[in-house]
């Protein structure tokens, strides 16, 4: 990948994680009774944590340094969950995973990595707005119709796709799922 870009990406640091992290990462998790095919509900999770910190902290520095996302951890059982509409039409479903409470902590330890690299070496656009700290919707609603606005006032044509895709990724099939949206403003002169 480094050879398609003129300044390669610099190599993203392994830090390990400790006491502190692991349980201020356990602390963030809302109490839920929740749990995904393991039966451990977050909110035992966040009761047992100074009994668990150990064994998470050692797993989780040990799979950043093998690079792999522990095997037990992938498992999940699908379940329907009913959005809106006939509950009798299957169409009005839409099909979820629940994460085991451990995943959940091993994502956000990894999260907090990745984030952190992509902040520090500004990997990101400014355009990508989600998943982002100080960042919205109505950030990324502001700043497309400031773009709209100032290209009108410079008397340029402004022409612009949008798709709603409020359903598209519960009819998406995998190899499918690969596919880009783009949204742009056309200037003309």
């Amino acid at each position: 990948m480094d050879d398609n870009f003129e300044y390669p990406f610099p190599k993203i640091k392994q830090h390990h994680t400790s006491t502190n992290e692991i349980n201020r990462i356990i602390k963030s998790f809302k109490p839920k009774n929740s749990a995904g095919y393991d039966d451990i509900p977050l909110k035992m999770l966040k009761i047992t944590a100074s009994f668990l910190i150990s064994p998470l902290i050692y797993t989780c520095n040990n799979a950043l340094s093998l690079g792999s996302f522990p095997e037990r951890l992938k498992y999940s059982i699908v379940q329907p969950m009913f959005k809106k509409g006939d509950r009798a039409v299957i169409s009005n479903y839409r099909p979820i995973s629940p994460q085991t409470s451990f995943s959940k902590i091993f994502g956000k330890f990894i999260y907090a990595r990745l984030y952190d690299h992509l902040n520090q070496h500004n990997i990101l656009t400014p355009e990508r707005y989600g998943f982002r700290a100080k960042s919205s919707k109505e950030k990324a609603s502001y700043n497309l119709l400031h773009a709209i606005i100032l290209a009108m006032n410079s008397k340029n044509t402004v022409g612009g796709i949008f798709c709603d895709l409020q359903k598209a990724l519960d009819c998406v099939t995998q190899n499918k799922s690969n596919c880009k949206v783009y949204a742009y403003i056309v200037k003309h002169n």
